[in-house]
């Protein structure tokens, strides 16, 4: 349920590069009370978190969406839960964004970068 260790070397590295003071990370592995206030809370889906972050992230900032490939699910025609056509919808959005340049890393579960132009 966690990043690995080349994934998290990976990330180190691209905030250093970019000299990254602010950062936000949207999910949470085992914090019972970010779920408990998740929960609480109405539907965010993953869109809606690609726009907030895209809206605060200044030029030149990095956007980092980790499990863009889903184990594999995201190119599997044959698997379409909600998340997983939620997780589609998010790379092809990425990879048609004007306002970014983007590159889906086959690093981990897949890291889809999205560079704000």
């Amino acid at each position: 349920m966690q990043i690995g260790r080349d994934q998290g070397h990976f990330i180190t590295l691209l905030l250093c590069c970019l000299g990254a003071r602010r950062t936000i990370e949207v999910g949470v592995f085992t914090g019972y009370s970010t779920l408990i206030t998740a929960l609480a809370l109405p539907n965010t889906g993953y869109d809606g978190y690609y726009e907030r972050c895209l809206a605060l992230l200044r030029p030149g900032g990095v956007i980092a969406i980790d499990n863009a490939l889903w184990g594999g699910s995201v190119a599997d025609s044959a698997k379409n839960s909600e998340d997983t056509q939620a997780i589609r919808a998010l790379n092809e959005k990425i990879s048609r964004d004007p306002r970014i340049e983007a590159y889906l890393a086959p690093l981990g579960d897949g890291v889809h970068l999205a560079w704000k132009r």
